[in-house]
């Protein structure tokens, strides 16, 4: 399960080889060509030309072009899951410039599109954007301090030829529920205003708990899955009073980092066990907002600050020529637990809301050129898993006739990409190849839709190379891996850093849940003050660098990777 060992050397220090290797990289020829040849004017003053921009990538014919040069988006995700949600200017500067010349340094050559022109290759990253770090009071106030940080992490990529999805990641809801990317008021604010006895938060009165019936559970046994379990320390009476809301025992916005408790169902382990995903507070939070738009107190507390949430990343994308879609939501689960007939209609209500989301940015005037990027449930697609499929996505069903014809409008203006994950476990049961296939007949039914592979994991920086290069050859017109981080700086195999103190006692949480006490006492104290950096949580390890540089000329030169099990997703 849990990915190698990140390539570094003692805990805490610099790995003196790896920065070697990075200067090397960053001085080769075709490096430094990319670095001059990517010196874009900014933007004119009155504003966003949109498709029309000095380098925008934009959809057409089913691609992206770069002016009349259809191009393939290659790089990796750059996602924190915890404050302080970027790194340093510094940091990033170095990874743009390092992203930038691994790609030039590849020797892979992109086939032809589908309609016969040569196509080249251009370096990107997913940028994760939090909607927890935009809004994190409530939804009248704006940090306008971490927008401008996330506006100036674009730039800086921008000034290195390295294009940008804007992610508006989440992994397992909130930091109430030990996942990360909603900010805490909004289950606050569900629980306040919602059924009596339903639980959106965790509490001492609404305890993390499973929403599995028994149907299911005996249905996931016969198919060989585990059913997770809630875990808690030994003898602790009150598991879920640290950091709760109105507990007065530290933020609620950092419950997913500081409560012991949820780190042990939110670590690597538990993550790909679907732990989190699985429990009432999720299924109840995410099947309420994505029904938000269906009534007008609902409407009010939860869809309109989410559009308005979304409504800032595309005023980045009129803002930054490089930033290439915003992705509305980032592995939306299966929803509606334990009520398996809700649960069937998974896929319906995530593809409902989306078009009401499109709807309401059209109203706000959102540029009529910036697209957007879509999953279907828990970021697979329809046929990647038929007792998935049965349970989450009734047959041939996505959505009603008007929603419909609000994506196909999106989709006709070229403003929809399709992206999607590759994860073999309960969602994913099919190889690469045919995950791609399948892809391809999804992003049909909207006409001619780009596909982006947004996410999967190799446990080598070869395999990870090898499937880019297949998935390109294959026609996918972008694809990320899981996922860039700078292990000079972070010292660890995800964005999350420990001070010396901690790097000396070892990790607080190992990521199978093994907890090092007396590190972790540090730790606390850190969360609660508020000085930690970034979080091991909700799938944050695997992460490396020195991918891009290994694109194997074509798919055919180096051996494909078999998938293994990642904790990431289930």
């Amino acid at each position: 399960g849990s990915p190698a060992p990140p390539k570094t050397c003692e805990a805490g220090e610099v790995c003196a080889a790896a920065e070697s290797d990075s200067a090397a990289l960053l001085q080769h020829p075709d490096a430094r060509a990319v670095r001059e040849h990517w010196r874009w004017p900014q933007p004119a003053a009155g504003g966003s030309q949109g498709a029309s921009d000095p380098g925008r990538v934009f959809v057409k014919d089913g691609g992206f072009k770069l002016g009349d040069q259809g191009v393939v988006l290659l790089g990796g995700n750059y996602v924190w899951k915890a404050a302080p949600y970027l790194p340093p200017a510094e940091v990033i500067e170095r990874n743009a410039a390092q992203i930038a010349a691994e790609l030039a340094a590849s020797t892979y050559t992109p086939t032809p599109g589908p309609d016969g022109e040569a196509r080249a290759k251009v370096p990107c990253v997913r940028l994760g954007a939090m909607f927890e770090a935009m809004m994190p009071k409530n939804a009248e106030s704006i940090d306008t301090t971490w927008l401008d940080r996330l506006s100036e992490a674009i730039e800086i990529f921008r000034r290195h030829g390295v294009y940008v999805f804007l992610d508006a990641h989440s992994d397992g809801w909130s930091t109430t529920s030990g996942g990360n990317g909603f900010p805490w008021w909004m289950t606050a604010m569900m629980q306040e205003t919602g059924e009596e006895g339903k639980s959106y938060i965790t509490s001492p009165e609404h305890p993390l708990e499973l929403a599995i019936p028994d149907e299911l559970a005996e249905l996931l046994r016969k198919a060989g899955a585990n059913i997770p379990v809630i875990n808690t320390m030994a003898n602790d009476t009150n598991p879920w009073l640290n950091f709760s809301i109105n507990s007065g025992t530290g933020n609620p916005a950092h419950m997913n980092i500081g409560n012991l408790n949820m780190r042990l169902n939110n670590n690597d382990k538990a993550w790909g066990e679907a732990t989190l995903l699985l429990t009432k507070q999720v299924q109840n939070s995410y099947l309420r907002f994505l029904n938000s738009y269906s009534n007008d107190k609902d409407r009010e507390l939860f869809f309109a600050p989410y559009v308005e949430f979304i409504r800032q990343l595309f005023l980045l994308w009129e803002r930054h020529p490089n930033v290439v879609a915003v992705e509305l939501l980032n592995e939306p689960p299966p929803s509606g637990l334990p009520c398996l007939k809700s649960a069937r209609k998974s896929r319906t209500a995530v593809w409902m809301f989306y078009a009401h989301v499109l709807d309401e940015l059209d109203k706000r005037g959102v540029h009529p050129d910036a697209p957007v990027a879509l999953q279907d449930v828990s970021g697979s697609l329809p046929e990647a898993n038929h007792l998935f499929d049965t349970l989450f996505r009734e047959p041939d069903a996505m959505c009603g006739k008007w929603e419909t014809a609000m994506l196909h409008k999106w989709a006709s203006k070229g403003k929809l990409v399709l992206s999607f994950h590759f994860y073999p476990g309960f969602a994913t049961q099919v190889e690469l190849p045919e995950m791609i296939k399948l892809a391809h007949k999804e992003a049909a039914k909207f006409g001619q839709v780009p596909v982006f592979l947004s996410e999967f994991w190799f446990s080598t920086p070869e395999e990870m190379a090898a499937a880019m290069a297949q998935a390109a050859d294959l026609d996918v017109d972008a694809v990320t891996y899981w996922h860039y981080v700078d292990q000079i700086y972070t010292g660890n195999p995800g964005w999350y850093k420990y001070p010396q103190e901690i790097v000396d006692l070892g990790e607080p949480i190992g990521p199978n849940g093994e907890v090092n006490k007396a590190s972790w006492e540090l730790f606390h104290q850190t969360v609660l003050d508020g000085t930690f950096i970034g979080g091991d949580i909700d799938g944050a390890e695997g992460g490396q660098s020195g991918v891009l540089n290994l694109i194997p000329a074509t798919a055919a030169a180096s051996e494909q990777p078999k998938q293994k099990h990642h904790p990431n997703i289930v």
